[in-house]
């Protein structure tokens, strides 16, 4: 018999890393597809969207996250993961097909809030489910691996629109792509039905019996639970009495810093392609469809150092501690932000403008990205680390849903030069938050 706690990884840990971590991709894919949407929509003309509207658009994402996670997280934790899980997937399968079939203002902020919906409790369950089911030494890098297949979901959306594109689809047709995330969601949705209950929850109801059944299912089984996961959750009755305590520095710490995170991954993320052209880099054509093609291909290239970011930052959790790559990650993001803010000012480069850019990106997804979406799963007790983790993705929506709201209006209202002011501060603020309450935690 080996412990789960101290055995070695077998392939049923990494076909529950693989389930769980394909709702980071779909939730990445879902928000830059978001942002592509817009520009192609901005290209072909074919309904004019004021910034006003674009905020709302972008937000309607990030507000069906935000209530996504608070309320699947809730339901979850009293009723199990298992179900919420495949729901969660089903749930972005068929808004997007409905966004698909009929694309219009109406449906377009309708069907982008169901998919957040749905994104959101993944965000929620993912982590919880990895920790659960992983070996002690492997948890936070699996956790971190999980992440990094958002920016995989990126770079593969983005490049999906480009063949689109090359392809011969009209810039028009914006809702095409809409069918791509569907698909990946069947996909998901199928892999759930033949998937297990989170153990750990079922511990926690008493029925050890059923959890070392499902382990035994997906694991083998000699592999032993840990008798000492609590039988019973601890009864918290509402978000406020859990605040109650040390829990109100575990909100701050894990919530704050990812709202200024959300300020950078959506906020910016979402409107690369955008801010791309709008900062006068795009230069692959005279034509709009010729700059919206190059601005998506950008995103794209950028992407990819969202993915190194990630990698380099799972790499870097072995060696360095998660609190010193999140302050140092939202600095060197500040700074790179502050940088694109030069070039812009004074007419640097195109390619120091891009350069910028990618370096926010590595910053950003080797520290806070990575470390915001861990720092859950390492500080709340195993009762009280679903519903810890929600509040904290909902903490972190609603920064990302400031920010996605009012960058489309900053940017049109105060210009480019206010808007990337606010972003460096934000960052900076992020690294201040993250020094000031892990010190108060006793975190190193």
């Amino acid at each position: 018999m080996v412990e789960l706690e101290t055995m070695s990884l077998r392939r049923g840990q990494f076909r529950i890393l693989l389930v769980t971590a394909m709702g980071q991709f779909l939730a990445s894919a879902v928000a830059t597809l978001c942002g592509i949407a817009i520009a192609m929509i901005e290209s072909s003309r074919i309904f004019e969207l004021s910034a006003l509207e674009q905020g709302v658009i972008a937000s309607a994402v990030m507000f069906g996250i935000t209530i996504g996670a608070l309320v699947i997280g809730k339901l979850s934790h009293e009723q199990g993961d298992l179900l919420y899980l495949r729901l969660s997937s089903l749930i972005v399968c068929l808004s997007a097909a409905a966004l698909a079939c009929f694309p219009n203002r109406f449906t377009l902020i309708l069907c982008l809030f169901a998919m957040g919906f749905g994104c959101g409790g993944d965000y929620d369950l993912d982590p919880d489910y990895i920790s659960e089911t992983m070996p002690t030494k492997w948890r936070q890098r699996m956790v971190g691996l999980a992440k990094a297949f958002s920016a995989v979901g990126n770079i593969f959306i983005a490049l999906s629109c480009v063949l689109l594109l090359l392809a011969g689809v009209d810039d028009s047709r914006w809702n095409l792509p809409f069918w791509i995330i569907s698909l990946i969601a069947l996909l998901m949705f199928v892999s759930r039905i033949f998937f297990i209950q989170n153990p750990a929850f079922l511990i926690e109801k008493g029925q050890k019996a059923l959890a070392q059944k499902e382990v035994d299912e997906l694991l083998g089984n000699d592999v032993r639970l840990d008798d000492n996961v609590p039988e019973e959750q601890t009864k918290h009755g509402s978000w406020l009495e859990f605040l109650e305590g040390k829990n109100l520095k575990r909100v701050i710490f894990s919530g704050l810093p990812w709202a200024c995170s959300g300020f950078g991954v959506y906020g910016i993320g979402i409107f690369i392609p955008i801010l791309l052209l709008k900062l006068g880099v795009v230069n692959f054509g005279e034509s709009s469809f010729d700059h919206l093609l190059g601005s998506i291909k950008l995103t794209a290239l950028v992407s990819v150092f969202m993915l190194v970011g990630l990698l380099l930052g799972l790499w870097l959790l072995s060696r360095l501690s998660a609190v010193f790559l999140q302050v140092w990650g939202f600095i060197g993001a500040g700074l790179s932000i502050f940088v694109l803010l030069l070039s812009y000012n004074l007419g640097w480069n195109h390619w120091i403008a891009i350069s910028s850019l990618a370096l926010f990106e590595l910053f950003l997804n080797a520290g806070p990205n990575l470390v915001t979406f861990i720092i859950p799963s390492l500080i709340y007790p195993v009762d009280e680390r679903s519903e810890g983790a929600g509040i904290a993705t909902a903490i972190g929506k609603i920064g990302a849903i400031v920010a996605v709201f009012s960058f489309p209006i900053l940017m049109h209202a105060t210009g480019m030069t206010t808007t990337l002011t606010i972003a460096t501060v934000t960052f900076l603020l992020g690294a201040f938050i993250t020094m000031h309450y892990s010190k108060a935690l006793g975190i190193k």
